[in-house]
């Protein structure tokens, strides 16, 4: 694969496995035997199961979490990726000035990694801002 194969590749990962959900999809582009250490929770289930997991953990985070790439650079079939994540928790809220309580919108600016070997996605890291209270 080349360096825009790869791009390829994880923006295609991005847009229809993590912004759509679709288990179809990733079954053609992701690596049997797929690794995410966003899964440390999962770490005893094989390759798909653990991205089926993480993609059903953040869902039960956020409604509509779309990621949205703003660059992306590759280095030997390594793909670093920089993002905007957005979407809305379930979990955290605030009080508006009218004092109704509302979901806290998520807007965050980061990066992954994203390994590509045998023109499939071998393993992926979500890098997220630290945020203080």
């Amino acid at each position: 694969m080349t360096a825009e194969s790869d791009k390829a590749l994880v923006r295609r990962f991005f847009e229809e496995v993590w912004n759509q959900n679709d288990l179809e999809a990733a079954r053609e582009i992701v690596h049997e035997n797929y690794e995410s250490p966003e899964g440390q929770t999962f770490a005893g289930l094989p390759g798909l199961d653990i991205l089926a997991a993480d993609l059903k953990l953040y869902e039960s985070l956020y409604r509509d979490l779309k990621f949205t790439i703003d660059r992306m650079f590759v280095e030997d079939h390594a793909v670093w990726t920089v993002w905007q994540a957005t979407g809305e928790s379930k979990i955290h809220t605030f009080t508006d000035r009218q004092g109704n309580n509302r979901p806290q919108e998520l807007g965050a600016n980061g990066v992954s990694l994203t390994e590509v070997r045998d023109s499939k996605v071998a393993s992926h890291r979500l890098l997220w801002p630290l945020t203080h209270p």
